[in-house]
């Protein structure tokens, strides 16, 4: 009974049905949490914001990855602080970064460009949430500044050598991100003659992604290499 309640509140916005799902984050029955967690995703609750990132802290990997996503849906950046320490947490880090990239500001950049560098981190995720953090806030110039050599050759062994005939919605997100930083290192990293070349031959191949925006960007370099 309580899950019907729970999925019936989360199709009614007001302050009396928040209020009840946020009474339900503490009920004894997890599935009845975690739907409370994705109805004041889906609700965009501000009051949700503190005990969903309180969930972060527990250890309950199912209840994490719904609140994780619940603050995505929010967009209030105030969980920031408490994101940045779990990029060492092998497991959850990809899927912190790409909060980060949604939630963040310029002070996430250099923690996401570290974790790519040092860490094991994934070339995919952290190209997205820089993609994510550029469409918000000018912070390409920081980006290609701060790059290590590591995270730029992790970056050029990601250009694919074919493209998969048929792309998944993951995959077109990424090779996305990828011209438009591509684009940036073409433009401003000191890349090497035969570097500068494999980031051209990336481009050409990635035109055949099927995503107008990756396609215009990676255009617009090519028109500029002549």
């Amino acid at each position: 009974v309580r899950m019907y309640a729970v999925q019936a509140l989360g199709d009614v916005k007001n302050s009396a049905s928040e209020q009840a799902l946020l009474s339900m984050l503490e009920d004894p029955n997890r599935n009845v949490r975690f739907n409370a967690v994705e109805a004041l995703g889906k609700q965009q609750s501000q009051q949700a914001v503190e005990p969903l990132t309180a969930i972060l802290h527990g250890e309950d990997i199912f209840l994490f990855f719904g609140a994780l996503q619940a603050l995505v849906q929010i967009g209030d950046p105030r969980p920031v602080p408490d994101l940045l320490p779990l990029l060492s947490e092998d497991l959850l880090a990809p899927a912190v970064v790409q909060a980060l990239g949604h939630l963040g500001g310029p002070q996430v950049v250099e923690p996401i460009l570290s974790w790519l560098e040092t860490g094991p981190g994934e070339v995919d995720s952290a190209l997205i949430a820089l993609q994510d953090l550029a469409r918000r806030h000018p912070v390409r110039a920081e980006v290609v500044q701060g790059l290590g050599r590591k995270s730029y050759q992790k970056i050029l062994q990601s250009i694919p050598d074919d493209l998969p005939a048929h792309p998944q919605p993951g995959e077109i997100r990424f090779y996305s991100a990828l011209i438009e930083v591509l684009g940036w290192l073409y433009q401003d990293y000191p890349c090497s003659p035969e570097e500068i070349r494999q980031i051209l031959a990336g481009l050409v191949r990635l035109l055949e992604v099927p995503d107008d925006e990756g396609l215009e960007a990676a255009v617009r370099v090519l028109a500029a290499a002549g």
